[in-house]
């Protein structure tokens, strides 16, 4: 009788294991957004009125009212808000815009099994997260190969300076992966977080091609463009390169534009060409509402969001798993305002080409 009772015991566990398993692959019914004032890095206090336009268009454009928005005023809340909806209200995280967000909240999300996918976030580091977090960008090296293979197929180039922030993981990997792809040798001059930096070892050289590339955000980098302004660095022998996340968010730039008129070329990498954008109501109806054409961060999250709406949908018409969410997101291209997107089933970056572009005719 004591076996027959433990034979009960046994099989009771192995259903009520079985179910819970099941359960813990299961999708929940919202889909969430969730970004902390980092996004104030990029430059625009207005930049989160930006981005929630993006997402609510495309939530409003497929007719999907299961979400909900959240903004996080520091990191420790974002913490406990992505904790709060991801062990029982949302599967699928949309936001979490810089490479430190995506970082922070990584553990979390793995822990209670979400999907995140993220418009920007682009540090090879979130790696060790796949499959719990995708980007719509590809991976920070190829921004930092792309701008080191343009300034090495120059043979008039002089001397390169290279900007970077110690204290942010982004600039500091990004400086790396520049390095290691350089032919010529560069300066390193470190930013602090106000943006002030040392000037001893920057001098004009008369008539010769410098390189001032930055591996800063668009805030700091105009406060360092406009130091070396005052300082008599800035002429048309400079090329200013904005190696990281410039192309995000063009409108920070726009008060010292009369400064970068002095260089001869504002160059940056981009993902998007602007002018083959696919129009659609979301671009007509954002450009009404703000008087300017979406930047690139904007048209990737708009992608994102109706990118997630999609998978969404096909796992709860199919086994309502997150497989069936992982199995659509992997199953590219898809087809965005951007242009196609493409996963791997072995990376957690979207396959894009990167390009320097040209900002100055942007602005």
């Amino acid at each position: 009788m004591e076996k027959g009772f433990m034979n009960l015991l046994k099989a009771i566990c192995i259903v009520s294991c079985f179910f819970i398993s099941v359960s813990s692959y299961s999708m929940a019914n919202k889909i969430c957004v969730n970004s902390t004032a980092n996004y104030r890095m990029f430059g625009s206090v207005r930049w989160s009125d930006f981005l929630n336009t993006s997402f609510i268009m495309a939530f409003e454009d497929e007719k999907f009212s299961n979400f909900i928005i959240e903004s996080a005023n520091n990191e420790s809340q974002l913490l406990k808000q992505i904790s709060k909806v991801t062990e029982n209200q949302c599967t699928i995280i949309l936001g979490l815009f810089t490479s430190q967000d995506c970082l922070m909240t990584g553990n979390i999300l793995k822990k209670n099994k979400a999907i995140a996918l993220s418009p920007s976030c682009s540090n090879e580091q979130i790696r060790k997260f796949y499959p719990h977090i995708y980007s719509m960008t590809p991976e920070q090296l190829n921004y930092s190969k792309a701008v080191a293979s343009f300034i090495n197929k120059d043979a008039e180039v002089g001397t390169v300076y290279a900007f970077y922030q110690p204290s942010d993981i982004y600039s500091r990997d990004g400086l790396k992966h520049f390095i290691n792809n350089m032919e010529k040798k560069i300066i390193s001059v470190e930013v602090k977080t106000n943006g002030n930096f040392d000037l001893t070892g920057l001098k004009n050289k008369q008539h010769e091609k410098t390189y001032y590339v930055f591996f800063t955000y668009p805030l700091p980098s105009t406060q360092i463009i406009s130091k070396l302004d005052r300082n008599k660095l800035i002429d048309k022998d400079k090329i200013i390169i904005g190696a990281s996340s410039w192309i995000y968010q063009l409108s920070v730039f726009y008060p010292i534009k009369s400064i970068l008129k002095k260089t001869e070329r504002l160059l940056t990498p981009n993902l998007i060409d602007k002018n083959k954008v696919t129009h659609s109501s979301f671009t007509s109806k954002f450009e009404k509402k703000f008087h300017r054409k979406p930047d690139v961060v904007e048209i990737l999250t708009y992608d994102a969001t109706r990118l997630s709406i999609e998978c969404y949908r096909y796992a709860k018409s199919h086994n309502n798993s997150k497989s069936d969410f992982l199995k659509c997101l992997q199953n590219g291209p898809h087809k965005g305002i951007s242009g196609e997107t493409y996963f791997s089933k072995k990376s957690p970056f979207a396959q894009r080409e990167v390009y320097i572009d040209n900002m100055m005719d942007k602005l």
